[in-house]
């Protein structure tokens, strides 16, 4: 696993835990019992709320069974630091629909025969999720996630003076279902100012294959021409699963 998917996933753990040390409702304190103003008249609810936004910090995997991958890595596994935001459109009774602009950052390292090699991949996505709330503090939810996925894959051959290098783009269309918890929530039980969810989903990664033609960066002090290699096309596609910090204000 890289630097970067290590340092997304200590920072995960770091954002589950942190909420679990703020209280759970406002208002309580520990062995004291809320009082209640019983000559004060109830607030009425405001007619307007602004849309809720939504905040996900994740790791995203993939098992990509692909022969394009092959030169990057000794298994089909591949881990991305996810990010996601946006906000919740529509919420009648316990089903509500949010809109996320999702962003999955991932790279590989490895070798091809003595050549050292990487692979960078950029995921940039817009997703649509549906949720029911089954309690207070349960939900289940399912996302469809149309997206573009950009590769740069890289070559070091100590052969030549500078490194292989393919640039490419291709399609991509996540449908996933998941369970989430909520683990903390800020200001009233009613109507909680903020909420921490740890959400945990499945699913599958549909995407068109990638064409890798490798050929020297461009340099303008070097105008000698190479020729370009082909390697076996890369299709990010696979079976995914996803663990996210959810915050929801």
């Amino acid at each position: 696993m890289s630097a970067h998917t290590l340092l997304g996933a200590a920072a995960l753990a770091a954002m589950i835990t942190a909420p679990l040390v703020a209280h759970a409702d406002a208002g309580v304190t520990a062995g004291v019992a809320p009082t209640r103003d019983i000559a004060a008249p109830a607030k009425a609810s405001p007619a307007w709320r602004a849309p809720e936004i939504n905040l996900a910090f994740g790791l995203r995997t993939m098992v990509m069974p692909s022969a394009g991958l092959d030169p990057f890595s000794t298994n089909d596994s591949v881990a991305q630091l996810s990010l996601a935001a946006g906000p919740t459109l529509l919420r009648r009774g316990a089903v509500s629909i949010a809109a996320l602009a999702e962003w999955d950052y991932g790279d590989k390292e490895g070798t091809a025969r003595t050549d050292v090699t990487s692979l960078t991949m950029h995921r940039l996505g817009i997703g649509l999720e549906t949720r029911l709330q089954l309690a207070r503090r349960l939900m289940i939810f399912a996302r469809l996630s149309p997206a573009a996925v950009n590769l740069r894959g890289s070559i070091t051959d100590a052969g030549i003076p500078r490194p292989l290098v393919a640039r490419t783009w291709t399609w991509a269309l996540d449908a996933t279902a998941g369970l989430g918890v909520m683990i903390a929530n800020t200001g009233p039980r009613e109507a909680p100012t903020s909420r921490f969810w740890f959400t945990g989903e499945l699913g599958y990664g549909f995407a068109g294959e990638a064409t890798m033609t490798y050929a020297p960066d461009s340099d303008a002090a070097d105008p000698r021409k190479y020729g370009s290699i082909m390697l076996p096309a890369l299709r990010p596609s696979g079976a995914l699963g996803r663990l996210a910090m959810v915050v929801a204000f």
